[in-house]
């Protein structure tokens, strides 16, 4: 059993406006380069990532460090080059860092993945961020961290088709143009294949507005706008976390009873972590035990849905991140002015994107499957399982 715990846990919340103080100039490359955007070709697999690393927090003003669990770290293996997408843990740059693999000489073992740095890997009000290979120490003097460029300007990996681990504990830091070190740095890079589904909702769903009844971490009670849907005896809640997210918890009902499992929800656009739907019991010491699925009754007449047990939607599995959401004792009721739209009725949607299965956005789908997300003018959000 664990307990709730108050620290910084897992992704960071980034401002680019100030750099970290004292840290000491790294020679940059002056060529106009950008970084690389687009997912290359090649055999891409989803990864769910661990690292020690160290970001620049925006509430503290300092740069702090912290072991990261279940974020997403793209991985395209392209033949003779390898690319990892978002190399900084606490950072979401949505760019790709490339390497040179080189095949092992002896049958069985991992090839090897040799990333020279710098390269440009973010840009930030047109400004270009790169990566470099970096050693972070904590200095007294500036009671704080610093850091200086390491003369070997290579990172490697081993790669063997399901999991890229680096080799060594050199630092990937983000440098400003000018030569300093911003705050994030990522060591001790482990990124194993991930295959898990997100939940989308049928093309001929209903959706209902409801109410979150729940007793927050600070032992507040608080009421918060979801949205429902059934289907049969399939039952949808979404809007459970705040960022700009899609996640759609799925439900069974059965006569007077719902369940909900322990379930994956996607990848959090916000904080690029993979995000799970976790059923939990929570004692009155606030210790907490995960449970591999949660059930609660449901009144068939009113629609409310009183849970016995509590609910985390965690930034990486079993984790307990405070960046994420909790909802001890909750209750799902109609709002009272409830109205259930059909999908087919709601005209043309505001804006449409698109992702992969896992929650990916993709900028367009070109093949396979992928889902459509459409938001329209009334708040409703509808996701489609398509395929091209």
């Amino acid at each position: 059993m664990n307990k709730f715990y108050l620290c910084i846990c897992a992704a960071s919340l980034i401002a680019l406006g100030s750099a970290a103080q004292g840290v000491k100039a790294i020679t940059h490359k002056t060529e106009a380069e950008m970084p690389i955007t687009e997912q290359p070709d090649g055999e891409y697999t989803m990864g769910y990532a661990y690292s020690h690393g160290y970001y620049n927090h925006e509430f503290y003003g300092v740069v702090v460090d912290d072991h990261f669990v279940g974020v997403s770290h793209d991985m395209v293996d392209a033949g003779e080059k390898f690319y990892l997408k978002n190399p900084f843990s606490g950072l979401r740059t949505d760019t790709w860092l490339e390497g040179n693999k080189v095949k092992a000489q002896v049958e069985g073992a991992p090839d090897t993945v040799v990333v020279n740095l710098p390269q440009p890997i973010f840009v930030k009000d047109n400004n270009v961020f790169y990566a470099y290979n970096v050693h972070v120490f904590y200095s007294k003097d500036l009671d704080g961290y610093d850091a200086y460029k390491n003369d070997d300007q290579t990172i490697k990996f081993t790669w063997d088709g399901d999991s890229l681990k680096q080799l060594g504990y050199d630092e990937i830091g983000l440098c400003y143009a000018n030569g300093y070190w911003h705050g994030e740095a990522d060591n001790d890079i482990r990124v194993g294949k991930f295959n898990a589904t997100a939940t989308t909702l049928p093309q001929s769903a209903n959706l209902q507005n409801y109410q979150l009844a729940y007793t927050d971490l600070a032992n507040k009670k608080q009421v918060k706008d979801v949205r429902v849907v059934r289907v049969g005896n399939d039952i949808y809640v979404g809007d459970l976390m705040p960022a700009d997210s899609d996640f759609w918890a799925k439900g069974t009902i059965d006569g007077d009873k719902v369940t909900f499992n322990f379930q994956y929800l996607g990848v959090d656009p916000k904080y690029n972590h993979h995000d799970f739907f976790e059923p939990i019991a929570v004692d009155a010491t606030r210790k907490h035990t995960f449970l591999d699925k949660g059930e609660g009754t449901y009144d068939a007449t009113s629609g409310r849905m009183s849970l016995d047990f509590s609910i985390i939607i965690d930034l990486g599995e079993k984790q307990t991140s405070l960046l994420g959401e909790y909802y001890l004792n909750p209750t799902l009721s109609p709002a009272a002015s409830s109205v259930s739209t059909t999908i087919a009725n709601l005209g043309e949607p505001q804006s449409v994107y698109y992702t992969d299965l896992s929650g990916r956005r993709i900028n367009e789908p070109v093949s396979g499957f992928y889902i459509k997300t459409a938001r329209y003018a009334n708040g409703t959000v509808t996701s489609t399982k398509m395929v091209k």
